[in-house]
């Protein structure tokens, strides 16, 4: 056994070094419980021996349990490399005995964070109308298992495990800069003429395309809310999608105001567009672009959160991105893997952990205010709940905003007191 590093807090005794037990005891145990495991291959003598000589607790993880070590419930799933069928069930128990009729937490947790299900071959996955992934139900459901793994390996810690602290991030997409102005003039006339013979706010239209100032231009009130420092901003920068902006990087005055984001501090992420997902020239193009005009970037998040595991993460990860923020429910708030952590992705197909690091949101604006139909006070009320669950177990919560959504303008008349309220409860 190699020299152990100082902050080293147990020893796991496994059956063999696979990719998959590598990357779900340094996730669960290291990343998400705060522990730092050491793995030692079952018949490795002289390095359990040196382990128990140092003094450090020593769990089993084998499919065979143990009489000499505490046994971590095992059934064998992390040192596969296979996918299961989607029509065989899974034995989520660990070796059969008395003392072991229990799940294998750590392997179901893997399974919920690789999003295992939606690779299984001959998987039936009802897609959405924009082709999204099926929701789930978004319980925290890893976080109770995370719970009960605590219990089980604290009676063997003398320091037990320390609780995480909760922390937050503000997430903003730029998918329309402006609501009235910077587009052809045809088209800002032209909506002005509608308005004034459909009853629209043709005041407001005039008074922006008189004065120049747009409702959807926030930076102001965002760098006056947001924390520099836990504030995301992406931006769509392209797209020929009716789904995408008819704004591009490209345009001089859409070019100042990302800069213009830049030099007020805040970290800026690339949008790509809606077909993106489907034609793998299209993000690192994008990426491109924005980066000529402000520089390395390496924050992702897809518009209209659509992606595909694995070949989404893979192009990520071959265009320079090392955190990507698309994980999110788009029917209710939750978690859509389960746990409200960032954590690195795992290439299931390859069995190969990477660098690319997935920080899931827990809810979104456009999810509240359109698809569950909450008006402000509703909303306001459910984002504080999952603030509250999210604290509870010790998570990150992170929300999607739009720049629009701080506009307080037609549908998002009465957001901006929101946004204000949930600010002030996180920094609480």
């Amino acid at each position: 056994m190699e020299a152990r590093p100082k902050d080293i807090s147990l020893v796991v005794r496994v059956e063999q070094l696979h990719p998959r037990v590598c990357y779900a005891m340094d996730t669960v145990l290291g990343d998400f419980l705060g522990l730092w495991p050491q793995l030692i291959v079952w018949d490795d003598v002289a390095g359990l021996a040196q382990a128990a000589a140092a003094g450090l607790p020593i769990f089993n993880y084998c499919t065979q349990p143990s009489t000499d070590f505490p046994n971590l419930p095992c059934n064998g799933l992390l040192y596969e490399d296979i996918i299961r069928q989607a029509n065989e069930q899974i034995d989520w128990f660990g070796a059969v005995s008395l003392q072991l009729q229990t799940t294998d937490t750590i392997a179901s947790i893997f399974y919920h964070i690789t999003q295992y299900a939606l690779l299984r071959p001959a998987a039936r996955l009802v897609l959405d109308a924009h082709g999204r992934y099926p929701d789930g139900d978004g319980a925290l459901v890893v976080h109770g298992m995370l719970e009960q793994l605590t219990q089980l390996l604290a009676q063997q810690l003398p320091a037990g495990i320390q609780p995480r602290p909760f922390d937050f991030e503000i997430t903003i997409d730029v998918d329309q800069p402006w609501k009235y102005l910077h587009k052809p003039w045809h088209v800002r006339w032209g909506g002005l003429l509608r308005d004034l013979l459909r009853g629209g706010d043709a005041g407001a239209r005039w008074r922006s395309l008189r004065t120049g100032v747009d409702p959807f231009a926030v930076l102001s009130l965002v760098r006056e809310i947001c924390p520099i420092a836990h504030t995301k901003v992406f931006f769509l920068v392209g797209g020929d999608h009716p789904n995408d902006s008819r704004f591009d990087i490209s345009m001089p005055a859409y070019a100042r105001y990302a800069v213009a984001y830049k030099e007020a501090g805040f970290e800026l992420g690339i949008h790509p567009s809606y077909a993106s997902v489907d034609d793998s020239a299209i993000l690192p193009a994008q990426k491109a672009a924005l980066e000529a005009v402000v520089g390395p970037v390496c924050i992702s998040r897809q518009h209209y959160l659509r992606y595909r595991t694995p070949a989404t993460f893979r192009s990520l990860i071959a265009a320079g991105i090392t955190r990507d923020y698309t994980l999110c429910r788009n029917q209710g708030p939750g978690a859509i893997t389960g746990v409200a952590l960032p954590y690195r992705w795992f290439d299931l197909q390859r069995n190969e952990a990477t660098a690319l690091t997935l920080v899931p949101a827990m809810v979104m604006d456009r999810c509240l205010q359109q698809y569950m139909a909450l008006d402000p006070d509703q909303a306001w009320a459910q984002i504080a709940k999952t603030i509250a669950l999210t604290k509870a177990v010790g998570g990150k919560f992170v929300i999607i905003l739009h720049n629009e959504t701080f506009s307080d303008t037609g549908e998002w008349r009465g957001w901006q007191v929101v946004i204000r309220q949930m600010l002030q409860l996180l920094q609480a």
